[in-house]
């Protein structure tokens, strides 16, 4: 007995195979995302104005300036010239210089690289200063330097402030920076 099975290309098992092929081949490429990612909102909001939220701050005093940062940041390291504030991995360092000499000169001509690096001249807590931002592999840093004599006057031994936050949490970060922008120095009244 020769059985032969002879199959049709017509048949109604091939047709929705054959569609079902052409359209998975014919597939358009996809498309790039244009929604920012947070981390690169953040780093293209460095230069910014802001204005934070503080309720449920606390406002901590380092020589003659104030800074407001989320309670649950602590003090640890304080001397006469530097402070930290930590909370988990996330660490803001001020720093009281008696160097002229800038240290951060991204501002001064450095191309950012694109969505990772911010950098710029701004006033942050009133007072004019250099700030940059990077945000690389879940790890943000913002670094920021002030002239001294704004702060406090042309006489003092004080030259220079600088600040540094390092931190893998984006919403740290976020806080960190704001905290900056409450910077204020206490003018001792005679």
């Amino acid at each position: 007995m020769n059985l032969r099975y002879r199959a049709s290309f017509s048949s109604p098992v091939w047709s929705p195979l054959a569609v079902f092929c052409l359209t998975m081949s014919c597939s358009s490429a996809p498309q790039p995302d244009t929604a920012p990612r947070p981390e690169e909102q953040w780093v293209a909001a460095t230069c910014s104005p802001a204005a934070p939220d503080t309720t449920g701050w606390k406002v901590h005093r380092f020589s003659d300036l104030e800074l407001a940062l989320p309670a649950e940041f602590t003090v640890r390291n304080r001397t006469t010239r530097s402070i930290e504030f930590v909370h988990l991995g996330s660490v803001l360092t001020l720093l009281v210089s008696t160097s002229p000499t800038r240290e951060i000169f991204y501002a001064a001509g450095r191309p950012a690289l694109a969505k990772e690096e911010a950098g710029c001249t701004s006033s942050i807590g009133g007072y004019r200063g250099v700030v940059e931002a990077t945000a690389r592999a879940n790890r943000f840093s913002v670094n920021a330097e002030w002239d001294g004599e704004p702060l406090w006057g042309p006489n003092d031994w004080r030259k220079r402030l600088s600040a540094s936050i390092t931190t893998g949490s984006l919403r740290d970060a976020q806080r960190l920076r704001d905290a900056l922008h409450t910077l204020s120095v206490v003018r001792k009244t005679p």
